[in-house]
């Protein structure tokens, strides 16, 4: 059943030099890897194609300031191609996160509009990483917003960077993150996986792309069960992102992501606020007051014009 487009609000959005998927193909198998800054998902986009395809680094500042596609042919089904798509993570060290979620929201939109379908969302979390900071919450909360609960059996939840921690330490991390924060996205069928070597990306690309080729676009029955015996919507069939943007023609501010990003900086606003009143030092203070405005002027792109307010208010958006 073809979905319902709206007027296509998304599109003033873009901007020229944006980057998204050129040369589509209806066979795509589209799969977005997302996770906070240094998670390493341009090493897996490596790892997958046995080379160097995606710029690495060894630190916390990004290599990944754009929305990055890379397709090549799936081995097991060579007259279709995988298509990875390298995504910024949120509380980048160069981008703000309003710009960030606009790269993405964008990419995705449009690859929504041209009739490509994500066939499922790999997210990467560091093992390596001592404690769950901040920006690995909020990366973890955004990938729930842009997803929407219908994904999540099409989502894997993906560790990496083994080889810099002993078994004894990354286990019990792995099984914190699976109780603690990836509880809700497992249990409604989402999938966990340790990425170590290339096998295991190997591996967690084709669990998506066969689920995806088995399941088709649609069913008869509009629904069906994954492999996992977990039933799965069949009309959602995009990321909840995607719907809002496309279907119900919501601009970025007003999408459930758009909103989690505003309310998060919102708070860091106040947290800087006294940090700026308390602080004694000029220069300090100086520095403390031009990240202020920074996140004001992101606070600024993130709200909602009086127009959709009312929209909202009285009920113009359906999900």
């Amino acid at each position: 059943m073809a979905k319902k487009k709206g007027k296509g609000k998304w599109r003033k959005a873009l901007k020229w030099s944006d980057k998204t998927l050129q040369n589509a193909q209806q066979t795509d198998i589209v799969i977005p890897i997302m996770g906070a800054t240094g998670a390493g998902k341009s090493t897996f986009i490596n790892l997958f194609f046995d080379k160097t395809v995606a710029k690495t680094s060894d630190s916390l500042n990004s290599c990944t300031a754009d929305v990055k596609d890379y397709p090549g042919p799936w081995r097991k089904d060579l007259s279709r191609r995988i298509v990875l798509v390298d995504t910024p993570g949120f509380n980048d060290s160069h981008e703000d996160e309003a710009e960030i979620l606009r790269r993405v929201s964008v990419w995705l939109a449009k690859a929504y509009d041209d009739g490509m379908r994500v066939a499922g969302v790999i997210y990467l979390s560091d093992i390596a990483q001592k404690r769950v900071y901040g920006s690995t919450r909020l990366n973890l909360t955004m990938l729930q917003k842009l997803c929407g609960d219908d994904f999540y059996p099409r989502i894997v939840m993906a560790t990496s960077h083994w080889d810099e921690v002993p078994l004894h330490v990354g286990e019990p991390r792995e099984e914190q993150l699976r109780e603690n924060f990836w509880a809700e996205i497992i249990g409604k069928g989402g999938k966990t996986w340790r990425i170590i070597t290339r096998d295991d990306a190997l591996a967690a690309i084709d669990s998506i792309a066969e689920e995806h080729r088995r399941r088709g676009l649609q069913t008869d029955s509009g629904t069906s069960t994954s492999s996992s015996g977990t039933t799965v919507n069949e009309d959602a069939i995009a990321l909840l992102l995607q719907r809002e943007l496309v279907e119900l023609d919501k601009i970025i501010p007003a999408t459930g992501a758009g909103k989690e990003l505003k309310g998060n900086i919102r708070n860091l606003l106040e947290v800087l606020k006294h940090e700026v009143a308390e602080e004694q030092d000029p220069e300090k203070k100086a520095e403390l007051q031009r990240k202020l405005q920074f996140l004001r002027s992101q606070v600024k792109q993130l709200n909602i014009p009086l127009g959709e307010r009312l929209r909202i208010i009285f009920g113009f958006y359906q999900v």
